[in-house]
């Protein structure tokens, strides 16, 4: 029988799509790996103190950064109508931003280590700006890969620079560079990205600038950098606020846990952010497709990303000691609760960039005012109450905020609360069996079992979590859809 033309068409379109998520999923693998590693050396190497001026300096600089990564990046990879013309002058607009930025953290410096008391913030802060002009230049080339589906470049790009950077910044810690050994990570692993970066692009960028075309790029892109700029000020007016309230010994413990619960969730959040825009986009002219798709991506992230969360919050406490050493006992109930708070944003990881997707950004600037307000009055009130507090704060200001983007996605896209919330039932039931039988069962070690009772507890809630996810969805598993995703690399 003989296919017709639109049929092949959707085949290879359906081939392509699932290669991309394929790759990008093992990108987002690979670094989590890579990042589980890096933390648990270094860690050994550095102390509380050490890690928390590195959080507090790598804050002003990472949210530059995040700003050039996203500039551009959703008006391109979603923006139709995009032509070299606009490549070249989003290219020079982010080069000259990113030397710009640069400038403006040496300028800077003195400034925040004079406010934070703590003169070693400036030397970090003017050396860490240094990958702002390579991000400046790489961040339109990513974007244009997002657009293109060339995800498995991306991931080569990302790959090489974290092993790149992570062996750097390894071996300066061990060599007692202290504070310093995470900015050489930084540096090194920016540069040998953009090594990759350059071997694999065709076409580079040339230094090109037209209004018009920055015009219509921004005539899209204005909503989503205000969304980043709003996102990236959120954490930093909490890590401020916990800098200078706490000191930064107790913000190294901070930074610890909000590393541990991030990395844990890197897979599916950047999985999610490269892949969902361009894909929810190729689907807008069919929205029962497009439910039908948030639903079983919303479904499968949760189901995924539950079971390892699920596990953290429950055993951490076991592990801590020999993954980072007894130094950092008291991050245990920050790493719980900054676990819980990953759960809830699995949640609600596809409602901005569903709300982007159906050329509504602004929805999610509305979102993010209200969790960056709650982030302002809760860290004036309660950061200076202590670690817990601290933690408490960051959790809520976007608990709270949950049920406002719930309204908005049903605004914005027409889809009913319930039948958001309704994906998340099979992974929420099956973390309360999990956390059931862990606690249930874990009265029969002592105390001191640590990593081998970690390991027997973390089976049978495995168990358990399986048992009820296979109950609750059965044949419609999205398993066996990641067996075809892997096998079609």
């Amino acid at each position: 029988m003989v296919r017709s033309a639109r049929g092949l068409r959707l085949s290879a379109e359906t081939k392509e799509t699932t290669r991309s998520i394929g790759w990008a999923f093992l990108d987002s693998g690979g670094q989590t790996l890579l990042s589980i590693l890096f933390v648990l050396c270094i860690t050994r190497f550095l102390t509380p103190d050490e890690l928390g001026v590195n959080t507090l300096a790598l804050t002003f600089v990472t949210m530059l950064g995040g700003i050039l990564d996203a500039l551009f990046s959703d008006a391109i990879a979603r923006g139709r109508g995009v032509s070299t013309q606009h490549i070249d002058a989003a290219f020079t607009v982010s080069l000259l931003l990113g030397l710009g930025f640069c400038g403006l953290c040496w300028a800077a410096a003195p400034m925040l280590a004079g406010f934070f008391g703590d003169r070693r913030l400036e030397g970090i802060i003017s050396v860490s700006s240094l990958s702002l002009p390579i991000a400046g230049i790489t961040s339109v080339i990513a974007a244009q890969m997002r657009r293109n589906l060339q995800f498995k470049h991306l991931a080569l790009r990302s790959s090489i620079g974290r092993v790149f950077g992570m062996s750097a910044g390894i071996v300066a810690a061990f060599l007692g560079c202290g504070v310093w050994s995470i900015v050489i990570q930084q540096i090194i692993a920016a540069l040998a990205a953009l090594a990759v970066t350059c071997r694999l692009t065709p076409r580079w960028p040339r230094i090109d600038f037209s209004f018009w075309s920055l015009r219509h790029l921004m005539a899209f892109a204005a909503s989503s950098v205000l969304m980043q700029i709003i996102w990236l000020t959120n954490l930093r007016i909490f890590l401020g606020f916990a800098g200078y309230s706490l000191g930064a010994a107790e913000l190294g413990f901070i930074g610890l846990g909000l590393q541990v619960a991030d990395t844990l969730n890197a897979p599916l959040v950047s999985t999610a952010n490269n892949v969902s825009v361009p894909l929810f986009t190729r689907r807008l002219d069919d929205l029962a497709a497009f439910r039908v798709l948030m639903a079983q991506a919303m479904q499968w992230t949760c189901i995924a990303g539950f079971f390892v969360l699920t596990g953290v919050i429950c055993l951490v406490d076991l592990i801590v000691g020999a993954g980072f050493g007894a130094r950092w006992a008291g991050a245990v109930p920050l790493i719980q609760i900054f676990c819980a708070l990953s759960m809830v944003r699995l949640m609600t990881l596809f409602w901005g960039n569903a709300m982007t997707a159906n050329g509504r950004p602004h929805y999610s600037v509305v979102w993010f005012l209200c969790s960056l307000m709650a982030t302002g009055i809760g860290g004036y009130l309660f950061v200076p109450l202590g670690l817990v507090a601290a933690a408490l704060v960051w959790f809520g200001q976007f608990a709270v905020t949950v049920p406002v983007g719930a309204l908005l996605v049903k605004r914005a896209i027409g889809i009913p609360i319930r039948e958001q919330i309704a994906p998340v039932f099979p992974a929420a039931a099956a973390a309360v069996a999990m956390t059931a039988v862990i606690f249930g069962i874990r009265t029969v070690f002592p105390a001191e079992s640590g990593l081998f009772a970690a390991l027997i507890l973390g089976g049978l809630g495995s168990v358990a979590y399986g048992l009820v996810v296979c109950l609750l969805v059965g044949g419609n598993l999205p398993v066996f859809g990641g067996c075809r995703v892997i096998g079609s690399l």
